[in-house]
């Protein structure tokens, strides 16, 4: 009768307590929840660490994994089990390909109930019961765990590959291995287009590249997986950083990301190098971002407000936050500076407070605390890249801040007027400089050698660099006449040797080669004006260098 109401009839009169489990007999109910709610596994294995709610699977256990026992074979391969139905459930899933349990919440299909529920833990529901003791590693199952202890920790790999060095734990570790590297063999194919590889992983991500079927909710990011989807709005919208850095306060929202950034910060590990230049970075999706972004000049993401372009779109929202939107929420401990991001800021404090400069210049003396800085000064000054042209007229330039202050002097309208004259500027910041050089005579950077004062840091460099420390690396070919600066070389062949007087007097026929020759001339000739006095006599001149 029970063997009827059971299996023919299928009558369930006894139901479980905590859910809505239903069994035709009490044992049934009470196995399941001591299995499933209670967790009460009585029958522990002598060899190991196995445990088991009933005596006949630890026997099949004991049978299976300690003493070898596997008399049902399959008539297709080497797999072997011990008990009739795994070899059925073997058959079903690897060699028919019968997937009869189904997923709720994805398309996944499984051959075996257990398969089903280790996918909903593991994907959906994010549980990992098995931890490591030695490592942060978090599995769905003991045999994976043991699997992490036995080749990460132990390095135990007896199975090793006659045809190279590959060694591995596992025997299907091995067997995959031979598959894909020396017959190339690819068993899994893609259903929707002729794509084939070596390892379901290949398909997987594959099918993710080209399918994005699931879309996130807050912005236009796409994927074929719907645990993706949770685990980007976790990273991306709630900022959720729940893996946290054991050597420093790095925080990221993956496992994998944390083993990077020990690897790649702490560890100096950087494994794949450019083949264009030195550049070495840890990942290989970096040294990607590294070639299209540098050498391809590719940059696909645009600012919606201007016209900057990005590499990739975490560069444009980093753009957009700090110049559009004015955030910046790093701020140095120091003084009042602040920064979009981390390592500008300690850019900032190991240049400006700890005057660390840890880039040298092969070329020259040339030190800075930034590698993008140094780049710029080799192509600027040594290379003579100028790769940025403007669009009106023959100007070119090494970086685009070059172009952009050219673009609002020379093509821009000059918005902003000063205060005390006729002058317009296209910055504030120009502007603001013109009235403290010219009306305000405020000059806040003095020489510690001389006199001198100036208005800008650059002209103090430029100051010490050409008067005291007698460095003047553009020499003339005509004459002995040596400058600091190209420009006053260009200044210098123009006026001495070639003659071309461009700046004209609107008084007199005076002509002058540059423009600070025809100031100093109206100042002296038609307004005189005579700002330098002797402190000794009532001489006057117009030129400190002749009072001096």
């Amino acid at each position: 009768m029970k063997h009827l109401n059971s299996v023919h009839l299928k009558i369930k009169n006894f139901k479980c307590n905590y859910c809505d489990y239903q069994g035709s007999r009490r044992s049934l109910v009470t196995q399941h929840v001591k299995n499933v709610h209670l967790l009460i596994k009585d029958f522990k294995c002598s060899h190991c660490d196995y445990r088991t709610n009933t005596k006949s699977a630890l026997t099949t256990h004991i049978n299976a994994k300690h003493l070898g026992i596997k008399s049902h074979k399959c008539s297709h391969c080497d797999y072997a089990a011990y008990h009739k139905s795994a070899l059925t459930d073997h058959l079903n899933s690897v060699h028919l390909n019968i997937k009869n349990f189904k997923c709720s919440y994805c398309d996944y299909q499984g051959s075996r109930r257990s398969l089903l529920t280790r996918h909903v833990k593991s994907v959906h529901l994010l549980i990992k019961d098995h931890k490591c003791s030695h490592c942060d590693y978090q599995t769905t199952e003991n045999s994976a765990l043991k699997i992490h202890m036995n080749s990460q920790h132990l390095g135990i790999k007896n199975h090793k590959c006659s045809h190279c060095h590959y060694a591995a734990y596992n025997k299907s570790a091995l067997t995959q291995h031979l598959k894909r590297v020396h017959l190339n063999i690819k068993s899994f194919k893609c259903s929707y287009c002729d794509y084939q590889g070596s390892r379901r992983s290949n398909v997987t991500r594959h099918y993710s590249f080209w399918y994005k079927n699931h879309k996130c909710s807050h912005c236009d990011y796409r994927t074929s997986l719907r645990s993706t989807i949770n685990k980007h709005i976790a990273a991306v919208h709630l900022g959720l950083r729940n893996h946290k850095c054991s050597h420093c306060d790095y925080r990221a929202s993956l496992r994998s990301t944390i083993n990077i950034h020990i690897a790649a910060v702490h560890l100096g590990l950087k494994n794949h190098k450019c083949s264009q230049c030195d550049y070495r970075t840890a990942t290989k999706r970096t040294l990607k971002i590294h070639t299209e972004s540098v050498h391809l000049r590719l940059k696909n993401h645009e600012c919606i407000q201007c016209d900057y372009r990005a590499a990739t779109k975490r560069l444009l929202k980093l753009h957009t936050e700090s110049v559009h939107l004015g955030l910046k929420k790093y701020k140095c401990t120091h003084c009042d500076y602040k920064a979009n991001r981390k390592v500008n800021i300690i850019a900032h404090v190991n240049s400006v407070h700890l005057n660390i400069k840890g880039f040298n210049c092969s070329h020259c003396d040339y030190q800075t605390s930034s590698r993008r800085y140094l780049t710029m000064h080799i192509n600027r000054k040594h290379i003579c890249i100028k790769e940025h042209k403007c669009s009106q007229c023959d100007y070119k330039s090494a970086t685009t801040t070059e172009l952009k202050i050219h673009m609002n002097s020379k093509h821009l309208d000059k918005n902003f007027k000063c205060n005390y004259c006729d002058y317009q500027g296209s910055r504030r910041s120009l502007v603001t400089q013109h009235e403290k050089n010219v009306h305000l005579l405020i000059k806040d950077f003095k020489c510690n050698q001389c006199d001198y004062r100036t208005n800008t840091k650059s002209a103090l460099t430029t100051h010490i660099n050409a008067k005291h420390l007698g460095i003047k690396s553009h020499k003339c070919s005509h004459c002995d006449y040596a400058a600091y600066h190209k420009s006053a070389l260009t200044d210098h062949l123009n006026s001495v040797h070639l003659n071309i007087k461009n700046f004209k007097c609107s008084y007199c026929d005076y002509q002058g080669s540059r423009r600070s020759l025809l100031t100093r001339h109206v100042k002296s000739v038609h307004l005189l004006i005579k700002d330098h006095k002797c402190s000794h006599c009532d001489y006057q001149t117009t030129v400190h260098s002749k009072y001096t």
